[in-house]
């Protein structure tokens, strides 16, 4: 349930923003003081449990969620987890943490699903993805930004980040979305939402691709 194990430094005088810094304003709705030192990427699906594979997703229980992100929290020191989308899961985890008032912040996901057919990229693809299921994703991409939007904005003080996508670019991906198509909707992010925006990759893609669509984020992952 758990991976991608990161540190973060503890804030500093240095870490401080001048008023006058235009990245200010995205930070008041993100609670900026609040820089835990323990993060983690957190899905919390269990034996038999799934996100949505095109058929309907099985989600964790409240208890189960909750029972995870109480062991994160007083167990293992952890105060800033990653989600990677915006569904019903990822909704029960913040109402959780709302309403039992954990000590965790959120780097929220916005998931995209494959808008192009990389059948010829991804070794698991055994065949083209059918045009009517691009056409379907793109239509259910869009109602995920409106959802990531929604849910950052009413929880501003539980939502840090936000990242629109993850491994959508890669050349090996099996949900490949173009990268105007990604910025396109991290504008759209950008626009409705005060905290940072970030879109979540692999290295090798960010250095040998990822400049015009970073010179259009608050920071990469």
């Amino acid at each position: 349930a758990v991976a991608l194990l990161v540190s973060a430094p503890s804030p500093s005088a240095a870490d401080t923003k001048s008023p006058k810094d235009p990245d200010t304003a995205r930070d008041e709705g993100a609670d900026a003081q609040v820089r835990p030192r323990y993060a983690v990427a957190y899905s919390g699906y269990r034996a038999g449990q799934h996100p949505d594979r095109g058929d309907g997703a099985v989600n964790p229980s409240d208890e189960q969620i909750l029972e995870d992100l109480r062991i994160l929290t007083h167990n293992l020191n952890f105060g800033l987890i990653r989600l990677y989308d915006s569904g019903e899961n990822a909704q029960t985890v913040l109402r959780l943490i709302r309403e039992h008032q954990l000590p965790l912040r959120v780097m929220l996901g916005i998931w995209l699903s494959a808008e192009i057919s990389n059948h010829q990229g991804c070794p698991w693809l055994d065949e083209r993805i059918p045009d009517e299921t691009l056409e379907k994703n793109k239509k259910e991409n869009k109602l995920e930004v409106e959802r990531g939007i929604k849910l950052a904005n009413e929880d501003q003080d539980i939502v840090i980040a936000v990242s629109v996508g993850n491994e959508a670019l890669v050349s090996w991906t099996d949900h490949k979305v173009d990268v105007d198509r990604v910025i396109k909707y991290v504008k759209k992010v950008k626009r409705s939402i005060p905290q940072k925006v970030t879109v979540a990759d692999n290295f090798d893609w960010w250095a040998h691709s990822g400049k015009p669509l970073a010179r259009e984020l608050d920071f990469i992952t």
